[in-house]
């Protein structure tokens, strides 16, 4: 009786044995291969139901306790990540692929370091395998891939954004960025100045930076008055350290133009009469530049609505930093004009010191009178011969006084 029972009993477990599934780990990958210190690597495990029948409630973990102890070093997932993943169920002969993104510490030296893959079925873990990672620290490699602005002027204090990217592999470490020395030593010991220096402390610190990490930082230029408008390459001095405190220094170099532009005014000086209405008026239009900046072929072309301009176009030569030049021009007022203030448009066109033309536009206010408003100064020839007569008729009177006297 005792033998039939244990017959019975091994044959229940064969048959449970039978319809069990049966799950396999067919594939492994990650990238970078090898990982580097300080980055993620991209795990994916492929993991099948290699038998006949489903398996239900399937379970997968990540063991990534060192020589299983206490710790994950050098592995670790992001905060609130779970390194277990569950399934309701994986159809016979069907696949799965898990994923996860590991973190590789940035103290890890280069080795070869395992984790153990661990799964099963009905929420139990029943198999397990190594997967082997193996780490290779890299150099970092930190350079300028933008700053701003890429214009400045003579004499002006400006804060200078420079962005950074570590384009190299590891953590870039202890990362200061600043100008190279801002004079020069000649062999004969004269000290030049250069055009651009830092204003306060010499350079900026940056921190650390993770491989294809970012970071923009600011500098404080104080740029020369008396330097030169053109094209300069600012050496930048960058010295970082590696995850093993290996140290780097290395130049890159900023292009800044230096572009003093011309700044031009102008004002209607004196009119000679007083603008009437049919009337004649000489004006005098002054022009200035109050820029730091030289304005080269300077041409003046003046324009208003109802105002015939004799000369509407002037070419005016250059104007240098606080200069002037004058120049005049007829215009007659048209009877259809209103009295009082009336827009004269005045367009100026130059090159700057890089021969790119520039335009200004200018509105100048012209008061327009009517004849009887003109002042008695105002300069019309009909009282200048009123005058005239008059000197003429008392001269006349006294001469022929003389005359008859005799």
């Amino acid at each position: 009786m005792m033998k039939k029972l244990l017959i019975v009993f091994v044959l229940g477990l064969f048959l449970v044995s039978a319809n069990a599934a049966d799950l396999d780990i067919t594939a492994v990958n990650y990238d970078p291969a090898p990982a580097i210190p300080g980055a993620y690597v991209n795990l994916w495990i492929q993991l099948k139901n290699i038998s006949s029948f489903d398996a239900e409630d399937v379970i997968f973990t990540l063991d990534m306790k060192k020589d299983h102890g206490t710790g994950t070093y050098p592995f670790s997932l992001d905060s609130g990540v779970n390194t277990t993943k569950t399934f309701s169920s994986l159809k016979a002969k069907q696949s799965v692929i898990i994923e996860y993104k590991i973190k590789v510490d940035s103290d890890a030296l280069d080795g070869t370091y395992s984790i153990n893959l661990k799964y099963g079925e009905d929420n139990k873990i029943a198999k397990g395998r190594d997967l082997s990672i193996r780490i290779l620290n890299r150099n970092p490699d930190v350079v300028i891939i933008n700053s701003e602005p890429a214009e400045v002027s003579a004499g002006e204090l400006v804060d200078m954004t420079v962005k950074i990217r570590n384009i190299g592999y590891g953590e870039a470490r202890d990362i200061m960025v600043g100008v190279d020395e801002d004079r020069t030593v000649t062999s004969t010991g004269v000290v030049v100045e250069r055009e651009f220096s830092i204003a306060g402390s010499s350079s900026v610190y940056a921190g650390n930076l993770d491989a294809e990490g970012e970071k923009i930082i600011t500098l404080k230029l104080a740029v020369s008055p008396e330097a030169e408008m053109k094209t300069y390459n600012i050496p930048i001095s960058i010295k970082y350290k590696d995850s093993n405190f290996n140290a780097y220094s290395v130049t890159k170099y900023l292009g800044v133009m230096i572009k003093d532009d011309a700044e031009i005014d102008a004002i209607i000086s004196s009119t000679s009469p007083a603008p009437y209405l049919g009337g004649t008026s000489e004006l005098v239009i002054d022009l200035f530049n109050i820029g730091s900046g030289d304005a080269k072929y300077v041409v003046a072309e003046v324009s208003a609505e109802n105002i015939i301009i004799d000369t509407p176009k002037i070419f005016i030569g250059s104007l240098e930093p606080d200069d002037f030049d004058s120049f005049k021009i007829k215009a007659t007022v048209s009877n259809e004009t209103e009295a009082g203030p009336v827009p004269v448009k005045l367009t100026i066109t130059y090159k700057d010191g890089y021969s790119e033309p520039k335009v200004i536009e200018k509105t100048l206010m012209l008061t327009v009178v009517s004849l009887s408003d003109v002042p008695q100064g105002g300069g019309i020839d009909l009282w200048f011969l009123v005058v005239v007569a008059i000197v003429l008729f008392w001269g006349g009177r006294k001469v022929y006084k003389r005359i008859k006297k005799k």
